[in-house]
């Protein structure tokens, strides 16, 4: 072989060997690399997760402290309307007060309108079959204003849920 055959043979040889090395050195480069940013984002992902857990936690202690508050609030409503009950049932004589034609239209109070009933040819006093007495009246009243405090509190919990942080 003459010596210009093996010249090129030995740089051909030197030449693959450097693309080999080089190959191999920047593989093993970016399997570094490829390895710090894997561990970023793992390191990104449960720093999230630990941020929602938190949130959560801090979520559900907030939900927690507004439906006491609102258990309690209720247990004073409760009180406070068998109170009104009984005081009614005192200050009231259970006379009449609305007869069957008023409560017939209050009974449709909540159905779509369909207009008045048509008259019955009878005086309100000819139609007193049934009548809701004074005492029935205010505790309906005082039920009412029960039921629309109970929702109005509801629903400050929840706005308060909501708003706060």
């Amino acid at each position: 072989m003459n010596p210009t055959t093996l010249a090129a043979w030995a740089a051909a040889l030197s030449f693959a060997g450097g693309v080999m090395t080089g190959g191999l050195t920047a593989h093993v480069l970016n399997g570094v690399q490829i390895a710090a940013l894997e561990t970023a984002h793992a390191d990104a992902q449960r720093a999230s997760a630990e941020a929602a857990v938190r949130r959560l936690t801090a979520a559900q202690a907030r939900g927690d402290a507004l439906t006491a508050e609102l258990l309690t609030a209720r247990a004073e409503a409760d009180t406070l309307k068998a109170d009104l009950h009984d005081a009614l049932s005192k200050a009231t004589t259970g006379r009449p007060c609305l007869g069957s034609g008023a409560l017939r239209l209050l009974d449709r109070a909540t159905q779509p309108a369909r207009g008045l009933p048509a008259p019955t040819g009878r005086s309100a006093a000819a139609d007193a079959e049934s009548v809701a007495t004074d005492t029935q009246v205010a505790g309906w009243a005082a039920n009412a204003y029960h039921h629309y405090a109970e929702c109005a509190r509801r629903l400050d919990a929840l706005i308060d849920y909501h708003e706060a942080p």
